[in-house]
């Protein structure tokens, strides 16, 4: 990856542009571990699927929901895919990624010609703080929304530039989901947002569900599932 810099110490790992954020990292002691609690609040809204047998993750980067829900959800179905060559060449080298286990193509084309449907599905395109285009498009979000299963659960991470971009972002997924939950990150100035084609289970249900997860006895898990914000129907 063109302008890129790989660091290692005896236990991480970390990839990381000039200037940008960290681009992906692993703890060689617990490959499993996600690093960032935006990365972590996604992983956490899987614990609403009722049952969890295959998973879509869009923009791999180097691989961090892969080994996440590997090592959770062992018997699931994951699909990976990634646009850049050049991060899932550094994924498969660096990161602990096995050969082929990343489709190279873009979300967009990819979901065009896809036939599977999900029961999660985590979304984060962005290369640094730049969004594609399609995040604007309701064309986009209807194509997500046809992959899920009945019960199935997106996540989305997105860093919008301003507060009329936010508006812009949640607008755009009203006119497609009826489940939309949002977790805002003052410090990383990103928002994660939950989405479902039924309208979101109550805190108590979200809680439930939680405690009958992976994430049973991971207290920032059920925080966040008391900090989401569920809009109105």
């Amino acid at each position: 990856m063109s302008g890129a810099y790989l660091y290692s110490t005896e236990r991480y790992r970390w990839l990381c542009k000039p200037k940008d954020a960290v681009q992906a990292v692993i703890d060689l002691h617990a490959p499993e571990r996600l690093f960032l609690e935006n990365h972590r609040a996604m992983a956490y809204a899987s614990a609403l699927v009722p049952t969890l047998s295959s998973v879509l993750d869009l923009g791999t980067g180097g691989g961090g929901f892969v080994r996440h829900f590997r090592h959770h959800y062992h018997d699931a179905v994951i699909r990976s895919v990634e646009a850049s060559s050049a991060m899932v060449r550094l994924a498969e080298r660096y990161f602990e990624i096995a050969p082929a286990a990343i489709i190279q193509e873009r979300a967009q084309t990819f979901l065009a010609r896809d036939q599977s449907h999900y029961d999660f599905i985590s979304c984060d395109l962005f290369d640094g703080r730049e969004a594609p285009a399609d995040l604007f498009t309701v064309g986009f979000y209807e194509a997500l929304a046809n992959k899920l299963t009945s019960d199935g659960v997106l996540t989305l991470n997105l860093l919008p530039e301003s507060e009329a971009q936010a508006l812009q972002l949640l607008a755009t997924v009203r006119a497609v989901f009826s489940g939309i939950g949002v977790l805002q990150f003052s410090e990383l100035g990103n928002l994660v947002l939950v989405l479902c084609n039924a309208p979101l289970a109550r805190l108590a249900d979200r809680e439930q569900a939680l405690i009958a997860s992976p994430y049973a006895r991971n207290g920032e898990a059920l925080y966040f599932a008391s900090e989401l914000h569920v809009l109105p129907s």
